[in-house]
């Protein structure tokens, strides 16, 4: 979610949308990475239930993939019944119900939080790892490290389609205005900047505490990665349950000045919309975000004209970015002719193909580090290829809080950031209180 977690939509009327779409008048498949059988397959309906709706970038690649599909090889004979949840927090808060008590679709999202583990945990979710394995041209498509990120006790059971980078952005007019000639390289450099910005009477950065506190949260999980070697080794810890460190607590103090100080008076409070609508209306100067961001920043019915070519993309302050596997699509199918529609769902989604569709149309990286990046998608999105070039030169990386904490110590910073932000909080405070939390877990 990211956000997402990282980018949720307001309010919709969710509803059922079943597509009959058979496979009469099939077009010429897609090029994926694995051939169906040759012989006629009995039909089958597969359940999809899908947060990428609306106006997210997402729900075009999304309606691409239900139309194609069962009109290619991969997926003859196969009707798609979608259910539509807007909201990434939403869609996250159903999954896990339905995990506890209920039927899972037969193809589940993933978002920004964690709940691999739960899924795994009660059984539902299918062992993808025989699929993988007997594809291997399907499987050397992805990243090691993406596959071990999905799989638990040696076992994978998400298919990654998607890495997570995360920058920082920067309005270049806005900087200029304030006499600011580049991106500060220090987190003293930053607060120096922030200065010099708030003097020229410009809000310095947009900031959130709703819905986990996405631009917050990445703000914060930098401070630390950038912090020196024991900062960067918890930042990129899986389920911390000791926030006691004095990096920890020391990212805190510096997210409690940043809300008393440099931010809008709207973010306590605020979910993602508040912070993404004040950068895209120049209304401040910085934001961190994932490339998902850059589709924005050319569509004029959400910026100005022109607004792409005020914005540049940096390294958080430290020379860090963040960069860490995502969490797959996981299969809740029980029968075997289910599982095999939904593997090949799968397969058709992650082709080569689609991987670059996917990138083309939504702005985020891919999953594949054997696919190199199009010339003619970088030259229309520069912005995109300063991203991949950051993140193939950066040598401090980290990860991030919705995919590395325990999903109920991020709903605890969500309720605890307003009181961080007034100062009801110390950042001692903060990090006690998290610790008791993450405890709990066992």
């Amino acid at each position: 979610m990211k956000q997402t977690t990282k980018r949720i939509l307001v309010a919709m009327v969710c509803g059922v949308m079943t597509l009959n779409l058979m496979g009469c008048n099939a077009k010429p498949e897609r090029a994926s990475t694995s051939t169906a059988n040759s012989t006629k397959k009995e039909p089958v309906t597969l359940k999809i239930a899908t947060y990428w709706v609306g106006t997210l970038p997402e729900a075009a690649f999304f309606k691409k993939l239900v139309e194609e599909f069962p009109k290619s090889k991969l997926g003859e004979g196969v009707t798609l019944e979608v259910e539509e949840i807007p909201g990434a927090d939403a869609y996250a808060q159903k999954m896990k119900l339905l995990i506890s008590s209920g039927d899972l679709p037969d193809i589940i999202q993933a978002t920004g939080a964690n709940y691999l583990d739960l899924a795994v945990k009660s059984g539902k979710v299918t062992d993808l790892t025989p699929y993988f394995n007997a594809d291997e041209d399907w499987k050397g498509l992805f990243d090691q490290k993406s596959l071990d990120y999905n799989s638990r006790d040696g076992k994978i059971y998400g298919v990654p389609y998607t890495k997570e980078v995360g920058t920082m952005y920067y309005n270049k007019e806005l900087f200029n205005k304030a006499g600011i000639a580049e991106f500060p390289k220090t987190w003293d450099e930053f607060f120096k900047v922030c200065e010099k910005l708030k003097a020229a009477n410009i809000t310095p950065i947009a900031l959130d505490t709703a819905e986990y506190g996405w631009f917050t949260s990445l703000m914060l999980c930098s401070m630390i990665g950038t912090s020196g070697t024991n900062g960067n080794k918890w930042m990129n810890t899986a389920f911390p349950k000791d926030y006691t460190s004095p990096e920890v607590i020391s990212a805190f103090a510096n997210i409690q000045k940043l809300f008393k100080n440099y931010t809008t008076k709207d973010a306590v409070g605020g979910n993602w919309v508040v912070p993404t609508n004040h950068f895209e209306k120049g209304e401040v100067a910085m934001i961190a975000n994932g490339p998902w961001m850059v589709p924005d920043f050319k569509d004029t019915t959400k910026v100005e004209a022109g607004f792409y070519d005020k914005v540049a993309v940096a390294p958080f302050p430290g020379e860090g970015i963040i960069s860490v596997p995502q969490f797959g699509e996981m299969i809740g199918a029980k029968d075997n002719a289910k599982i095999e529609a939904a593997i090949n769902f799968e397969k058709f989604k992650t082709s080569m193909e689609n991987q670059i569709e996917y990138m083309k149309i939504t702005g985020n990286i891919y999953e594949s580090p054997k696919i190199p990046a199009p010339t003619n998608i970088i030259k229309d999105n520069p912005l995109l290829g300063d991203i991949i070039d950051l993140s193939s030169k950066i040598k401090t990386t980290y990860g991030e809080n919705q995919a590395l904490w325990y999903p109920n110590t991020l709903d605890a910073l969500s309720n605890l950031l307003p009181d961080l932000a007034f100062g009801k909080l110390t950042p001692e405070d903060m990090a006690n209180k998290l610790t008791e939390v993450a405890r709990k877990n066992k």
